[in-house]
């Protein structure tokens, strides 16, 4: 059978593959560790990282609402500005449209009083106070006009001009009369 000796032998054998088994277990087992601590510390930072992107991701929706809510608003602004300048280039052309017929009524002389009166309105209420006419206008147009807007009463004179060649009709405020007051 065996001897002293080599059962002495296996057994320390035995007791060193034990205590490399152990020491290699020891190492894993310390290793394990460390790396489980710096998968937590690495699983907090990404944590941080999400919990503080996520902080700016909802800042950023509410600012985006915030910027959305702001254009819808500018928007109807904008559709409201842009019907009220449709609205007003449209009484502008017709406004110029009206002035341009009663100018060529008047230097047809076929304008009524009334057509020459509000010609004389628009023309002292353009920016010069004066247009210019393509031919000598007629010299029943030049007298004065008076015209009433319910209280008052304005009284133009509508005045020739020749600059350069060219004819013009002047519009002069001579008077704005109110009626007394009443007692």
């Amino acid at each position: 059978m065996y001897n002293q000796q080599e059962i002495e032998m296996v057994r320390r054998q035995t007791i060193q593959i034990e205590t490399e088994k152990r020491a290699l277990l020891k190492m894993v087992a310390v290793w394990t560790s460390i790396a489980c601590a710096v998968g937590i510390a690495i699983a907090g930072f990404f944590f941080y990282l999400y919990a503080s992107n996520r902080s700016e991701v909802t800042e950023s929706r509410s600012k985006i609402a915030q910027l959305q809510d702001q254009l819808k608003k500018t928007n109807d602004e904008l559709q409201k500005k842009t019907a009220e300048l449709e609205r007003r280039a449209q009484v502008a052309a017709e406004k110029k449209q009206r002035y341009d017929a009663l100018l060529a009524k008047a230097m047809t002389s076929t304008a009524s009083y009334t057509e020459i009166t509000e010609l004389a309105k628009q023309i002292y209420e353009s920016p010069q106070k004066v247009v210019e006419v393509a031919g000598i206008p007629p010299s029943s147009l030049f007298k004065w006009y008076k015209y009433r807007d319910g209280v008052k009463t304005y009284t133009y004179a509508l005045v020739p001009g020749q600059i350069e060649g060219k004819y013009h009709i002047y519009s002069i405020l001579v008077s704005v009369t109110s009626p007394p007051p009443k007692l």
